[in-house]
């Protein structure tokens, strides 16, 4: 892993001293690595080398995208599509998770999408978060803490699906 961690690093710095959009060439070059993971999330827990991995590719990503929300190219609406996908898998096994990383994981995926969440993935999230096999720790609290003030933010709310959710606005 700390070959590759360095060889990606290396890339990332090499694209980012381009005048190129870096996410777009990122893009396509970390697609396939998120299938195989979420490929392997339908039947098992993400381990903890998946989470590191996740972590370590989506940061650059997630850095870039600081200014508003992802940009709306072709690249870019796959990744955004495959992310709020990936959510809905991943908080399956958060509840049955004992590495931190999930939470960390669960952070950069919700604040890369912030923009585009909808109902349905708010719901999975919450109720993962709150489930009683939920491992409790003080990286729990900071992912809730940071789930609150993503959904609190006066710019995301807005964008909020205009909640399609049940019609009696409780979570079921």
């Amino acid at each position: 892993m700390n070959i590759f961690k360095n060889a990606w690093k290396a890339l990332v710095n090499l694209l980012e001293s381009l005048p190129i959009d870096t996410n777009k060439e990122l893009i396509p070059i970390i697609l396939p690595y998120l299938d195989n993971i979420y490929d392997f999330a339908q039947k098992s827990s993400p381990t903890l080398s998946m989470l590191k991995f996740i972590i370590l590719i989506l940061g650059p990503i997630n850095k870039n995208c600081n200014s508003y929300a992802i940009p709306v190219s072709k690249p870019h609406k796959r990744l955004t599509s495959f992310l709020l996908s990936f959510i809905l898998r991943l908080v399956k096994w958060v509840p049955h998770n004992l590495n931190e990383e999930a939470f960390k994981v669960m952070d950069l995926l919700m604040y890369t999408v912030r923009y585009s969440l909808k109902y349905v993935h708010i719901k999975a999230v919450t109720l993962a978060l709150l489930d009683k096999y939920t491992m409790r720790s003080k990286i729990h609290k900071e992912t809730m803490t940071a789930f609150i003030s993503l959904l609190l933010d006066h710019d995301n709310y807005a964008r909020i699906d205009e909640y399609t959710g049940p019609q009696d606005h409780y979570i079921s």
